[in-house]
């Protein structure tokens, strides 16, 4: 961008063929004395923590951090601006967010990125100023905007294990025991892998997984089947790990006990018939 004043501009030109041309113009820049600092219509957005497929650009993630994105444009000439945002929460008072000294250079967008964690579920209402506009702003009809933000739960896994869950059988026997994985979220919850850990992580097995790879839909469940199978009597015990994309748990951990016992012996009497001939 040039300075005020008289400039001379100089090109030139060479063809395929080597041929030259140049050549020169006289501009001549003047120092704008206006200054105009915008909110558009979009100049908030939220960035999730974790990406949300089909989510509105005003959507909060209740129970995490998410982070408001606040954008002044259209800056004609140097200068520096109060920028302040505000909050009212569902059935809740509006409160000053932040505010901010800004240095704006012209032709060039000045981002805010403000960490917000929303309490309660509903209806959040965010409300920009733009204040004390150096050189003064000539258009401040546009230095005021309002949006409306809602709430959704994030993907959120449910277990039908216990924290703590005991299963038995015998030596040499299996013992199958059905664990139910539900999304209790407004988000798609992915089971991202499916895990034993301990010492005795090698006596159990995922027999059947209809969770692993698969999008479970808000209010969907789906069943992976835990087996335990002893090879001696007495206890051990492993810890289910659930890795989803749940992002306040991530990793659900479940402790299972398994207990080895004798197998039952059926003793049937011999029942002796005299044959006659």
């Amino acid at each position: 961008m040039l300075p005020a004043g008289q400039h001379t501009l100089s090109y030139e030109v060479i063809d395929q063929y080597g041929h030259r041309v140049s050549n020169s113009v006289q501009v001549t820049v003047v120092e704008s004395p206006t200054i105009d600092v915008r909110l558009e219509a979009d100049a908030l957005s939220v960035v999730a923590p974790q990406p949300l497929p089909g989510a509105a650009p005003l959507t909060l993630t209740q129970g995490v951090t998410n982070t408001l994105r606040l954008q002044i444009a259209h800056v004609v000439q140097p200068g520096s601006a109060e920028l302040a945002l505000y909050v009212q929460p569902p059935g809740g008072q509006e409160t000053l967010v932040i505010s901010r000294e800004v240095a704006l250079q012209p032709a060039q967008r000045y981002v805010l990125d403000v960490p917000y964690n929303p309490p309660v579920n509903g209806s959040y209402t965010f409300r920009a100023v733009i204040n004390s506009v150096n050189p003064p702003d000539t258009n401040t009809d546009n230095n005021r905007r309002t949006w409306t933000a809602v709430t959704i739960q994030p993907p959120t896994i449910g277990i039908s294990l216990a924290e703590s869950t005991t299963m038995t059988a015998s030596v040499g026997f299996s013992f199958t025991l059905p664990v139910t994985i539900t999304n209790t979220g407004d988000r798609p919850l992915l089971v991202t892998n499916i895990a034993f850990g301990g010492a005795d992580a090698a006596r159990f097995a995922i027999s059947q997984d209809r969770c692993w790879g698969t999008a479970i839909a808000t209010g969907a469940s789906c069943t992976i089947d835990v087996r335990f199978r002893p090879l001696t009597t007495g206890p051990v015990s492993t810890v289910l790990q659930i890795t989803s994309t749940d992002p306040l748990h991530p990793l659900s951990e479940r402790t299972i006990h398994g207990i080895g016992i004798e197998p039952r012996r059926i003793y049937l009497p011999l029942i002796q018939r005299r044959l006659e001939w």
